[in-house]
């Protein structure tokens, strides 16, 4: 038996060596989250910012809400406000929220007035939504109402109304059938 040293045996070599993970399905998931995160905040900011207008649909009274609209008195003064807006809105029979909406002209009438107003305290909790000016009330005004109150209230103001516009009508109608004197008797 001779020895062969040219003979070369292949042994299996041991596998110690661990095999390299590919990092990219972790970067690519990061990515995927961080994306998604800055989306939704941008989203919540923007819907924050860029609250809808209000509209008239607001003001309609309901099964969960009586809304008293208001004509200011001094209409014919020159001033941009138009009108007020006071919405209460119940669950079930007890009154939960009270907000005035005060309406004006158009959006920079209502700017101008809220810069005046809003350090007033009646306008603490209020806040500047296109043309109207829209104050929230603290619990403490409306605590102890009920529905039926309110509706009470509602239909009270709503026949004063209708009196007053009435009487009004009445005495411009009079004032248009009135002769005008004035001048007429200043030849003699």
């Amino acid at each position: 038996m001779y020895l062969n040293n040219n003979v070369v045996r292949n042994i299996p070599k041991e596998k110690n060596k661990t095999k390299k993970r590919s990092k990219a399905p972790i970067y690519i998931t990061c990515l995927i989250v961080s994306l998604l995160s800055i989306g939704l905040a941008s989203w919540a900011v923007i819907s924050f910012l860029n609250k809808p207008p209000i509209s008239d649909d607001r003001f309609i009274s309901n099964s969960t809400q009586t809304t008293i609209n208001l004509t200011p008195t001094n209409s014919t003064s020159g001033s941009a406000h138009r009108q007020t807006h006071v919405v209460y809105e119940y669950k079930d029979d007890l009154v939960v929220s009270m907000k005035t909406y005060f309406e004006y002209e158009d959006a920079e009438s209502a700017e101008i007035a809220y810069e005046t107003l809003k350090n007033q305290l009646e306008f603490k909790d209020s806040e500047l939504i296109d043309k109207y000016i829209v104050v929230t009330a603290d619990a403490s005004q409306f605590e102890g109402l009920t529905a039926s109150d309110i509706r009470q209230q509602a239909a009270a103001i709503e026949a004063y109304q209708a009196k007053r516009n009435n009487e009004e009508a009445t005495q411009t109608e009079t004032a248009q059938d009135e002769p005008d004197n004035s001048g007429s008797d200043s030849d003699e």
